[in-house]
């Protein structure tokens, strides 16, 4: 098995799909985008957490389900987080 799995679903928005791999994030977790026609690559990101789920784009804002703490939100156009540790907000 890959250390670089694809855990999210594929969401595409405005001809650009965006996706995350990896499992721990001390070994790699990336928040990548891609032009959705031919996959050239738009932005990617490495991030501090574990992705498990369909990303949700709302706005300029992607929304990355991480399993049993608070989904992480990032910026649509290149993957910073708008929080400053993702997944230490509460509910």
């Amino acid at each position: 098995m890959s250390a670089w799995p694809v855990r999210t679903g594929v969401t595409v928005a405005d001809g650009v799909a965006y996706f995350a791999s990896g499992l721990l994030p001390p070994q790699g977790v990336h928040l990548q985008a891609v032009n959705a026609d031919t996959g050239k690559p738009v932005w990617q990101r490495q991030i501090p957490c574990s992705p498990n789920g369909q990303i949700l784009v709302d706005g300029d804002r992607l929304w990355l389900p991480t399993g049993r703490t608070c989904p992480a939100e990032f910026k649509r156009t290149d993957g910073a987080p708008l929080e400053p540790e993702p997944n230490l907000r509460r509910a």
